[in-house]
């Protein structure tokens, strides 16, 4: 199957665009569309070793394709910042080579929340991926959601003759307002 109509685009554009609900916004001469949406995919690259996350910690990130009000630093790999209040769609992966259990954690204003059982992701061998998936209401601006590790996570590495590839990843985007 061809897809002669995104010949040419920007991928991250056009996945963007598929993501993003386009809306109508008058923008003084009768016309224009203005991608509405909060987005964004925050992602870390295997190394030559498996990397080692202790309980208590949390999942580091390296980068990110963004859009609107997700933000991403890697100064504070650790972060990812949602500065609209609103319902979010939260789909992450982490590809282990250990027994592990992580949750989403919230911090508001600068205080981290509970992790909250429904919030809480484990896989049963070393080996095995963990998925999560959330709706998570965000109720403060400038939000901070993390991978936050309760029992110790292995993330894997590059194996030999492999091209390095993704071993963590996020997914969030904002479905409506609060």
């Amino acid at each position: 199957m061809t897809c002669n109509k995104c010949m040419g685009d920007n991928y991250f554009d056009w996945c963007f665009k598929w993501l993003c609900k386009e809306e109508e916004i008058e923008n003084g001469n009768g016309n224009g569309q203005v991608p509405t949406c909060d987005a964004g995919y925050i992602y870390r690259l295997e190394g030559s070793d498996f990397v080692d996350f202790d309980e208590g910690s949390a999942i580091e990130f390296q980068g990110a394709v963004l859009r609107g009000g997700i933000g991403f630093q890697a100064s504070s790999p650790t972060d990812i910042t949602i500065s609209s209040p609103g319902l979010y769609k939260v789909t992450f992966y982490l590809n282990c080579q250990s027994r592990s259990i992580v949750g989403l954690q919230l911090v508001v204003n600068n205080t981290p929340q509970p992790v909250l059982p429904q919030y809480t992701y484990k896989n049963n061998a070393a080996s095995q991926f963990i998925y999560g998936q959330a709706l998570i209401e965000i109720t403060a601006p400038n939000t901070i959601l993390r991978i936050f590790v309760l029992k110790d996570v292995t993330l894997d590495k590059t194996q030999q003759n492999e091209p390095q590839s993704v071993n963590a990843s996020v997914l969030i985007k904002k479905v409506c307002q609060s």
